[in-house]
C-alpha cells in the first residue's frame, strides 16, 4: 500500500489534461498536506507529463467530506496528478533487489576492462573502460554490469535507456558526488546496481516498476558511511526517488518525489 500526499494545492484529474480543460466532474481538489491511499502507481505519462495513480477503492471512505470520499463517490479508480505537486511513499513488498555489480570502481585502467561494444542509435564504438560523460568518474562497465571474466553485460534496450544512463551520470557527477564529498570528505561511489533489463530486474527481485529498467536509477555505497546517513544528506536534493536499505542507497530520476524503505 502507498500514500500519495499533496505538496501543494493541486487537482486530482480524471484524464491527464490541463485543469482548465476539464469539466467539474473530472477534477477533485487536493489540498496541500492531505494524503490518500494508493493501490499502485505508474510512470509519468510521457506525452502528457502526469503521474498515473490507482486508488484503493475498497479502503476509501464514502461517508464523510474528504478527498478520499470524493474519489470513492466517482467509482473511478485511475486518476492523474501533476508530478511536481505530489509525493508518493510506501514500500512494494516484492522490492527486495539482490544485485551486485561484478565490476568495481577504479578498474577503468585495468586491461580486463578494455572491451568494445555498441549502443543502440549510435554508429560509433564504445569501450567499457570509458567514462559515461567526459571527465566523469562513472564508467560504462558500472552502468552495464560488465563482467570482465565472462565478457558479458546488459545491453541497453533502446536509445531512451542510453539517454537516461547519461543523464544519471551527469547527476552523479554534478550533484550526488559533490554533496557527499562536502559532507563526508569522501567522493568514492561504488555502484551496486544501475541498468537492469526487465528479465534481470525480475530475477534479482526488483520492483515491477523499477526505474533501473529505464537506466535512470542507481543503488550505490559510499565506503565507510551508513546508507541511511547518505540518504539524509541527499534528501534535500532528491527530486525523484530516494530510499535506503542497510546495504545501499537508491537514487532515481523518475521526475516526482518518491520515498520508501526496503525493510532489509
Amino acid at each position: 500500500m502507498y500514500l500519495v500526499k499533496a505538496r501543494a494545492n493541486t487537482i486530482i484529474k480524471a484524464v491527464p489534461e490541463q485543469s482548465a480543460l476539464l469539466t467539474p466532474d473530472q477534477k477533485i481538489a487536493f489540498p496541500i498536506g492531505q494524503d490518500v491511499a494508493v493501490l499502485n502507481y505508474g510512470d509519468i505519462e510521457q506525452s502528457r507529463n502526469h503521474v498515473r495513480v490507482c486508488f484503493d477503492m475498497a479502503s476509501l471512505p464514502s461517508d464523510r467530506d474528504s478527498v478520499a470520499a470524493a474519489i470513492a463517490q466517482t467509482k473511478q479508480a485511475t486518476w492523474y496528478l501533476w508530478p511536481d505537486h505530489v509525493e508518493i511513499s510506501g514500500t512494494d513488498p516484492n522490492n527486495k533487489p539482490r544485485d551486485l555489480n561484478s565490476s568495481q570502481p577504479g578498474r577503468s585502467k585495468d586491461p580486463a576492462m578494455d572491451y568494445e561494444f555498441r549502443l543502440p542509435g549510435f554508429n560509433s564504438i564504445f569501450n567499457m573502460a570509458n567514462p559515461i560523460i567526459k571527465d566523469g568518474r562513472m564508467f560504462w562497465y558500472e552502468a552495464l554490469h560488465f563482467d570482465p571474466g565472462t565478457r558479458s553485460y546488459r545491453p541497453p534496450e533502446d536509445t531512451v535507456v542510453v539517454s537516461k544512463i547519461v543523464a544519471l551520470a551527469e547527476q552523479i557527477e554534478g550533484l550526488i558526488r559533490p554533496t557527499i564529498k562536502q559532507r563526508f570528505g569522501i567522493d568514492s561511489i561504488i555502484c551496486n546496481s544501475w541498468y537492469r533489463d526487465p528479465a534481470t530486474n525480475a530475477a534479482v527481485g526488483g520492483s515491477t516498476q523499477s526505474r533501473h529498467m529505464w537506466g535512470d536509477a542507481i543503488d550505490f555505497v559510499v565506503p565507510g558511511i551508513s546508507p541511511y546517513d547518505v540518504n539524509d544528506i541527499l534528501e534535500p536534493s532528491a527530486n525523484g526517488g530516494l530510499a535506503s536499505a542497510s546495504v545501499f542507497t537508491h537514487w532515481d530520476e523518475r521526475g516526482y518525489l518518491a520515498r520508501w524503505s526496503y525493510g532489509f
